[in-house]
């Protein structure tokens, strides 16, 4: 998008994207979507991605140059979704640009490594400058500086970008995170913001309970890692690459678990606790102060010890008071959700193993519910979920085999040793209005920020509003590829917009959406509107003057866009 909407230059696009796009069509194949692949070939698959990001940088830079003319002199944070933080060791001295891909303003977490412990953050506009609340903390195992440095950038304008400055700060104004070790047993602490309050053991640094501030209804809930064991299922049905069949039960990390820490401030508050020393699992439990979006249960996981001989399979396990029934609903590639009934399969197929056979896949989310309240988790990746028993969900989000127990042709045991970190998004939520928090938390998960950054005396503050009105809360700016641009004829683009709610969802926002194609973009004026068929190659009809559509439910509709820009348009 950043491409399309700052520059439109189709050469930099088939020079720079292709290789992106060419690495993300060969990792659509089965083998890397499922990680049945050998440990050689899904390196190469890794491979093929980076290189492939590198030359998108370069586009994205090349582009931003209509934008800015030194907009060269900055480099792109990688999105490395296994760190913690977002970005390289930042100091003093840096300008920070915080990218929103989404077609609606939103307020954005961004987290840095940084290496000095008094650092703030400015908002460098173009005429203005003023203090943006951000906080310090001592930063977690696999980071690459001393410190993260946590601020919400506000109001960042749809495909849009703001630009922050990291600046040395006097004592008193620093927002470092106070760090609390808790002793006492038998007693409880709480994190809370204005929707949520989370009370937690001071011991052993599990939830308890769960509070909906805004409904003043609170539900019990514990959250831990577990694993089960895959050398203990049958001979004739072990884990293996593809098939996960433990018949269980999961069982808990030995331990000990460490000590509670506790840490406050003006952007977040948090509890870390390490569960599991031996096998690097730590979980944190944060609320940012002024979010709705729900519960972040940050989980990291590995090396996994195998020290006791067997491999491992390592589920996030949360339970609630929820009477679910022994139902979950999970998403279809994000798009509309199905519900799964404990030990029902479709068709006439007995479930045989009453754990493996009830798991099922996620792309972005999985709920349970009952009449009031729903509880759901939205992932940041593809995961394996199951509700095995009432109130009670589980999501899979790392393994260690031993063996290769499957044998259905891997050939190798898939013996993970890397160290991943999974953020869980957890909303609970009246039913009736549940899945507003579920779309729209699920939407900016798999959108998140691009964070650039260059020295300040190198560069000048970006600021960039290309977007004239922000979309409609339940409508999803999807695709904006360039196919043709020249100077004479301008502007060619495949435009795709994505209904976000099902029929029944909500009774607001699962009615129609309209959107008029002409009133999108505030530099490029639309000449000529086609829509056609999803894949672009069939024509559907020209919308001639009447640029209004209208979106029903879960449509997903596809246009041919001709633009020119603006007069007088400044970037």
């Amino acid at each position: 998008m950043i491409h399309a909407l700052a520059s439109g230059d189709q050469s930099l696009a088939e020079a720079k994207l292709t290789p992106l796009w060419h690495a993300l069509g060969v990792v659509q194949h089965h083998d890397s979507i499922t990680g049945t692949s050998k440990a050689f070939v899904y390196d190469d698959y890794t491979s093929q991605l980076d290189d492939g990001n590198t030359a998108a940088t370069t586009a994205v830079l090349s582009a931003l140059l209509e934008v800015d003319a030194l907009a060269d002199q900055w480099d792109i944070c990688p999105p490395v979704r296994e760190a913690p933080s977002q970005c390289a060791k930042l100091a003093a001295g840096q300008l920070v640009a915080v990218y929103n891909p989404l077609f609606y303003t939103r307020d954005i977490a961004v987290t840095l490594d940084a290496g000095e412990g008094d650092l703030c953050v400015r908002y460098r506009g173009l005429n203005t400058t003023s203090m943006v609340p951000s906080q310090l903390r001592p930063a977690p195992a696999g980071s690459t500086g001393a410190y993260q440095l946590s601020f919400v950038a506000p109001a960042v304008p749809a495909a849009g970008m703001l630009t922050f400055e990291l600046a040395t700060c006097s004592a008193h104004r620093v927002s470092t995170a106070s760090q609390l070790r808790v002793h006492a047993r038998g007693s409880t602490t709480t994190i809370e913001n204005n929707y949520y309050r989370l009370t937690v053991d001071v011991v052993t640094g599990k939830p308890i309970s769960l509070l909906d501030k805004t409904r003043d209804v609170s539900t019990p809930f514990n959250v831990d890692v577990l694993y089960y064991v895959p050398e203990g299922s049958p001979n004739s049905s072990r884990s293996g690459a593809y098939v996960f069949a433990s018949f269980g039960p999961a069982m808990s990390f030995p331990g000990p678990r460490g000590p509670v820490y506790k840490y406050s401030g003006p952007v977040f508050q948090e509890i870390e606790v390490t569960v599991d020393s031996a096998s690097g699992v730590v979980q944190r439990f944060r609320l940012y102060n002024n979010d709705s979006g729900g519960l972040e249960v940050i989980t990291t996981v590995g090396p996994i010890s195998i020290s006791d001989g067997n491999g491992k399979e390592v589920v996030v396990s949360y339970r609630t008071g929820l009477m679910s029934a022994g139902a979950v609903y999970t998403d279809t590639h994000g798009l509309e959700f199905i519900k799964r009934s404990y030990n029902v399969l479709s068709g006439q197929f007995p479930v045989e193993n009453p754990i493996s056979g009830n798991y099922y896949p996620v792309s972005s989310a999985g709920y349970i519910k009952d009449f009031e309240n729903t509880f759901a988790v939205l992932t940041d990746r593809g995961q394996g979920i199951a509700s095995l028993e009432t109130g009670s969900l589980e999501l899979m989000v790392h393994r260690r085999l031993l063996q290769d127990g499957d044998q259905k042709g891997a050939g190798e045991p898939l013996n993970d040793t890397t160290t991943i970190t999974t953020t869980h998004r957890v909303q609970f939520n009246q039913t009736s209005s549940a899945m507003r928090g579920i779309r729209r938390g699920t939407l900016e998960a798999e959108h998140p920020p691009v964070v650039l950054y260059a020295h300040a005396a190198r560069v000048h503050p970006i600021e960039w509003r290309p977007a004239a009105a922000d979309l409609p809360e339940n409508v999803h700016l999807s695709t904006l590829q360039v196919t043709q641009y020249d100077v004479a004829d301008g502007l060619h683009t495949l435009l795709r917009l994505h209904h976000l709610f099902a029929v029944g969802e909500d009774t607001r926002l699962s009615e129609p959406a309209t959107v008029d194609l002409r009133r999108l973009f505030a530099d490029w004026a639309i000449t000529q509107a086609t829509e056609v068929s999803l894949s672009g190659n069939h024509v559907l009809g020209r919308l001639g003057n009447a640029t209004k559509i209208t979106l029903q439910p879960m449509d997903v509709r596809t246009f041919a866009i001709s633009m020119t820009r603006n007069s007088g348009a400044k970037l």
